[in-house]
């Protein structure tokens, strides 16, 4: 009987011992990227003055970073805005926006592409054994071709988290 008693003692010390808590990274998330949305800047006719409002992309979107082996966003309509995750292993990442657009007249699909260029400095926080390092992105510059894009609106230069919209785009 007392070995039955011992047995069920160390049954349950052991039991104990092994449902220690699982330790988990309450922020998923390593790095932030980079929060884009699309804007329009229009003369109004009645007013003469500048409208400017969050613009709906009409078009077909597709996002893609050049040296990345994924593409962003694919085939996409009515995009107001897109998260693009930077490089972490270098201090620069450009990205390709190509947009189709259904001319009204010939019907056809015409295509325009321009490249967004992103330039920042990689800052690395060691956030927790579960969680590992951050990368945040300091003095981000970013710099664009304009052909369908017409002008960049920097509204954070120090990328640390997804909360907020980093750039405006403003369409042509």
């Amino acid at each position: 009987m007392k070995l039955l008693t011992n047995l069920i003692f160390l049954v349950v010390i052991v039991g104990v011992i092994a449902c220690s808590d699982d330790k988990i990274c309450a922020d998923p998330t390593p790095s932030p990227s980079v929060v884009v949305e699309f804007y329009k800047d229009t003369i109004n006719k009645k007013t003469g003055k500048h409208d400017v409002f969050k613009y709906t992309l009409p078009d077909t979107l597709t996002v893609e970073g050049i040296g990345a082996d994924t593409i962003i966003v694919k085939g996409l309509k009515g995009q107001q805005k897109v998260l693009l995750p930077p490089n972490i292993t270098t201090d620069n990442c450009t990205y390709v926006f190509t947009i189709y657009k259904l001319n009204p007249k010939s019907g056809a699909r015409e295509m325009t592409k321009d490249e967004l260029k992103m330039t920042y400095k990689l800052q690395r926080r060691f956030v927790s054994q579960e969680c590992g390092f951050k990368f945040n992105f300091i003095n981000t510059v970013f710099e664009a071709t304009e052909n369908r894009l017409d002008s960049l609106e920097t509204l954070q230069k120090d990328i640390t988290n997804e909360g907020q919209t980093a750039l405006r785009i403003y369409f042509k």
